[in-house]
This record gives structure tokens, C-alpha cells and sequence, in this order.
């Protein structure tokens, strides 16, 4: 199998019964440190103009709920106002070199609510998103400056569609397809950051909302390209210069889980940031 069908492969066939102890509980702190970034967002101007792009997107009358607000929309408009919401106050989980929180779960949680899944169901929907974006992540050899894109995006469509799609129960023909319809969407920018644009934000829920998108796409019986990451044209290549170590990506994939290294920040800010703030914070203590 190439690596396209191994993910999705992971992907489709993750189960909670199949999940360890531990993984279940790291999913459970993730998705409860998710809702309350987003709650802490709520009010924010932010926040609110991206809860009002995600109503315009899906409507008002929809299955899925936005965190927070008692407002509803479709799947698609949920997971762009939910992805948006977790993202504002830059205090959601990472691991280097990206955020992967506010694209896996919206999707994860509009699909589930609007099927009606189960808890068990919605963490492995969560495990399958959360892996699949931390190993593309921890396997990547470029950085953000060299390659002019922020990864949080650029990953985040590849994870919300691992969530999105085990939520709708995807074979792993379908979810293979999913990715592949995914890829078409990639995108996401450094540019944004350099110019304080908002749409540092958004770019994570248009990222969560294609995923939902893709996987009703492939449900439907359309084909996406099926060596995504590293066909000629594929997600390496065009993407990342061919500058990560897929070995990384594939290596006790199922039985060991990246998503285990996740960092919850203490500060809501960039990571970055942290330690000159906890020296800030000591220095003025001793002071």
C-alpha cells in the first residue's frame, strides 16, 4: 500500500476497543481543552465573526451545534464556526510545528451530533484525526519560513478528514477518496501572520470545513486522487519540497501514538512565547 492507503486504512478502521487507556484519556483532555478555548473565545469580535461566517456557510437550521452559543447550522458551517472558535485565543493543544486541535474536533463533533455516533465512536473519530495530522507533522524536514505556508492548515485538512470521515464511518475505499478530494483543497499561508490578518484564524475553519465537505464528497462515490502524499504530483512534492521523512509517518503506525506527545499551553499564545513569559513571571517574583 502506498502511504494514501495506509492512512487510510488507520483511519477508517480505528475503533475505541482498539484504542489504549491511555490514548482514550489523552483524546478526552484534548476534546475538553478544546470546548474551553472556544468557550473563552466566546464574545470575542474574533470569535463572533467567525461564528457569523460559519451561519452564513451553513445556515441556521442545521443538525450540528456551535460550542457555546445555543446556535445551530449544518455540518459544514458548525465545523468552520467551531474551528475558528478553538483557534482565536491561540490557547489550543500543539505539537511542533503546528496547532491540531481546532480542525480535527469541529469536524469530529458536527458529524457525530448530526449522525447521532456514540462517546466511543467520537474518540476514535478524534484519535483517528489527532494521529494523522501529529505524524505528517513530527515527520516534516521544512520549515515554516522556508516554505511560506502555516502548517496548522496545510496538515489540518488531512486531519479533519481522518476525523470527519471515521465519524461517518468511511470504508477505507472512501476514505482513500476522501484525501484524495481533500488535496484539492489545501491551503494555507504564512503571509497572514506577517500581516496580523484574521484569516490566521479562518484558515483553520475553512481547513475543518473542507474535511467534512470531502467526506460527504467521497460517501456520494466521488474519486480523489489516490496517491496524495507521495504521488509525482503529491502532497510532498508540490507542498513540503519532498523534504519529510515518510518512514516517520508509516512506522508502528496504530500500535504507537504520536498524539500522546501533545502540549497544552499554559499561556494563550505562541508557544514560542512561553518561556520568555515564564522568565518574565520568575524574574518579576524575585524582584
Amino acid at each position: 500500500m502506498n502511504l494514501t492507503e495506509q492512512l487510510a486504512a488507520f483511519a477508517s478502521n480505528t475503533t475505541f476497543s482498539t484504542l489504549p487507556t491511555n490514548v482514550i484519556e489523552e483524546c478526552k483532555r484534548d476534546m475538553l481543552d478544546s470546548i474551553g478555548c472556544a468557550l473563552a473565545a466566546k464574545g470575542q469580535s474574533k470569535a463572533d465573526k467567525g461564528i457569523a461566517c460559519g451561519v452564513s456557510i451553513g445556515g441556521t437550521d442545521g443538525p450540528a451545534t456551535i460550542i457555546g452559543t445555543g446556535q445551530r447550522s449544518s455540518m459544514f458551517g458548525a465545523a468552520f464556526a467551531n474551528g475558528e472558535m478553538i483557534s482565536t485565543l491561540d490557547a489550543d493543544s500543539v505539537l511542533v510545528p503546528g496547532h491540531v486541535s481546532p480542525y480535527v474536533l469541529p469536524g469530529a463533533f458536527a458529524v457525530s451530533e448530526a449522525l447521532h455516533r456514540s462517546g466511543r465512536d467520537l474518540i476514535a473519530a478524534v484519535a483517528a484525526g489527532l494521529e494523522v495530522t501529529c505524524r505528517l507533522g513530527v515527520a516534516k524536514r521544512l520549515g515554516i519560513v522556508d516554505s511560506g505556508f502555516i502548517f496548522t492548515p496545510l496538515l489540518g485538512y488531512f486531519g479533519a478528514t481522518a476525523a470527519a470521515g471515521r465519524a461517518y464511518g468511511l470504508s477505507p475505499d472512501e476514505m482513500l477518496n476522501a484525501f484524495g478530494i481533500v488535496y484539492s483543497y489545501v491551503a494555507g499561508n504564512h503571509q497572514v501572520t506577517r500581516d496580523a490578518s484574521l484569516m490566521k484564524r479562518i484558515q483553520v475553519g475553512q481547513s475543518a470545513q473542507a474535511g467534512v465537505v470531502a467526506v460527504q464528497m467521497a460517501k456520494r462515490g466521488i474519486r480523489g486522487a489516490q496517491n496524495v502524499f507521495e504521488g509525482i504530483d503529491g502532497f510532498f512534492r508540490v507542498y513540503l519540497q519532498n523534504r519529510i521523512d515518510a518512514q516517520v509517518v508509516r512506522q508502528d503506525l496504530g500500535s504507537r501514538f504520536e498524539l500522546m506527545n501533545l502540549s497544552y499551553k499554559p499561556y494563550p499564545c505562541c508557544r514560542a512565547n512561553h518561556s520568555p513569559v515564564d522568565a518574565a513571571l520568575k524574574a518579576r517574583a524575585q524582584s
